[in-house]
């Protein structure tokens, strides 16, 4: 097995941070626009139905339903198996 030298691996190394900072950052975006949709989404069927506390409580749980569901989502079709 071959040494390399040690300026090869630095740029090796910052190849592999940058793109786990990518990945991070657009996972975080998917994250945060899932859940933006779902406080959106049953904020508003909680105000119709249920009034202000229906609002109240369904924004809250669209925000975590929809925030882990889209960035499980985006995960699963960023695997590649």
């Amino acid at each position: 097995m071959t040494e390399q030298d040690p300026a090869k691996q630095k740029t090796f190394a910052k190849e592999v941070l940058s793109g786990l900072k990518e990945d991070a950052r657009s996972s975080l975006r998917w994250a945060i626009g899932g859940a933006i949709a779902g406080a959106v989404v049953l904020g508003g069927i909680g105000l119709i139905l249920f009034g202000l506390k229906g609002l109240l409580i369904g924004a809250g749980l669209g925000g975590a339903v929809g925030g882990i569901g889209v960035s499980w989502l985006y995960l699963n079709i960023q695997s590649p198996w």
